[in-house]
């Protein structure tokens, strides 16, 4: 183990492309507190694929001294170590990341719709991972996130309505329910329709039952769907 250990080191700062991406794997899977610094230092590689299994490998081993070197990372200009850094922040709930999270679902949300075409794996990858990095939070990104949900000029509207669902608190539920009545964007009423079944408090029923009526036809649908399993579901009681 050893030995493996020390070869991957070497490997990861001289190798080529491939093998330092492997190496950087690799250390991720040993979990040794010892790679730390080799693994900051390869967040600054020339390889975008090499940073970003960097950024996953620096979760992987859970070293807290990580959590601001990768918050920092969610501002890269490179998309792939943002969506990374976004996935080792899974390992690490910490308060510090809401903010700098909530911007990147303002950078998540703002990717055109043929950007999204063009790589929709990427794409999904991105959104997941700083959704579930907010999720894993929990609770405390619950304020900031309704501020910005509420906010139509914020950026990320969509996108915060998905992050109280996954959340699941029951404070967003009157907001959920003020937005998908207000809203003007159909995006925004899709996710907060999600989000308000998502969280299952009987609140919601009445709202969903309106939006079957609304003007976009996906809000309808997926109002629809939600209504049912409200029906066939034990979550239509008030928590």
């Amino acid at each position: 183990m050893e030995e493996e250990f020390e070869v991957l080191l070497k490997q990861l700062k001289n190798g080529d492309d491939e093998d330092r991406q492997n190496a950087a794997i690799e250390l991720g899977y040993l979990k040794d507190h010892r790679a730390f610094e080799a693994l900051v230092e390869a967040l600054e590689d020339s390889s975008t694929y090499v940073r970003g299994d960097a950024a996953r490998a620096l979760g992987e081993i859970s070293d807290k001294r990580a959590i601001e070197i990768l918050i920092s990372k969610l501002a890269s200009e490179d998309d792939w170590l943002s969506c990374c850094a976004a996935q080792a922040l899974c390992s690490f709930p910490d308060e510090r990341a809401i903010y700098p999270l909530i911007e990147t679902l303002k950078r998540v949300e703002a990717i055109s719709k043929e950007e999204r075409e063009d790589d929709p794996a990427k794409f999904i990858d991105y959104w997941w991972y700083v959704l579930g990095a907010l999720e894993y939070i929990g609770t405390p990104a619950v304020e900031p996130l309704i501020t910005t949900m509420l906010d139509e000029n914020s950026g990320a509207t969509a996108l915060s309505a998905e992050a109280l669902g996954l959340i699941g608190d029951l404070q967003a539920v009157e907001p959920l329910i003020h937005v998908l009545r207000t809203s003007k964007n159909s995006d925004v009423r899709y996710y907060s329709v999600r989000a308000l079944f998502n969280i299952g408090d009987i609140r919601a029923i009445e709202p969903l039952k309106e939006a079957l009526g609304d003007i976009d036809k996906n809000v309808r649908d997926i109002a629809k769907q939600c209504l049912k399993k409200f029906e066939i579901s034990d979550f239509a009681v008030e928590k």
